[in-house]
């Protein structure tokens, strides 16, 4: 898939960048295995909801990239956002701080 954008001429991809509010605080509140445990699931909340539309990855401590790509790649950046929001509304399940 990747490099089907990458030859492809004019391809569109949005890049979006997300991270962890009050990261810091968290893992001063609760401890780096907490935060740990929160950017392992955010990856694989990220990872579930850009599906086969682009990618995300880590970028370092609490941040992610994702890539999404094609020709509608700003409509399908706006419901990645919304699943996401959706996704991490509750939190994780058994951390509060």
């Amino acid at each position: 898939m990747a490099e089907e954008y990458v030859s492809a001429p004019q391809s569109n991809c949005a890049m979006l960048v997300v991270d962890v509010d009050d990261f810091k605080r968290i893992n001063d509140t609760c401890g780096h295995f907490i935060g740990d445990r929160i950017i392992k699931e955010l990856g694989g909340i990220l990872e579930e909801a850009v599906e086969d539309i682009g990618y995300a990855g880590r970028m370092g401590g609490d941040e992610f990239s994702v890539c999404i790509c094609g020709a509608d790649c700003c409509e399908k950046a706006i419901a990645f956002c919304m699943r996401i929001k959706d996704a991490t509304k509750g939190g994780v399940e058994g951390v509060t701080y």
